[in-house]
């Protein structure tokens, strides 16, 4: 795991107590989806409140990608097909 991802799920477990993220395992799973790097990660955390993927569907199912930053339609559309395809959620 590259250092980057590592201090972001550092980061997500040191506020998992909070109730503010997601397992390591649900962080994993989050992380092995196309195109979601920690920069993405970040951004579904902090924005959209995304801790597992079952959140992550509801908020691309309800439109709340579109528009924000580093998520175009293509990423969009492969993280649709990849929930779609798994049983992730």
């Amino acid at each position: 795991m590259a250092s980057g991802n590592r201090g972001i799920l550092d980061h997500v477990m040191s506020n998992r107590n909070a109730g503010t993220a997601g397992t390591r395992d649900e962080m994993g799973e989050l992380r092995s989806l196309p195109g979601l790097d920690a920069e993405r990660l970040r951004t579904l955390m902090a924005g959209l409140r995304v801790k597992n993927c079952a959140d992550l569907k509801r908020a691309l199912a309800a439109g709340k990608l579109v528009g924000l930053r580093g998520f175009d339609r293509g990423l969009r559309s492969r993280l649709q097909a990849a929930l779609k395809t798994s049983d992730r959620s």
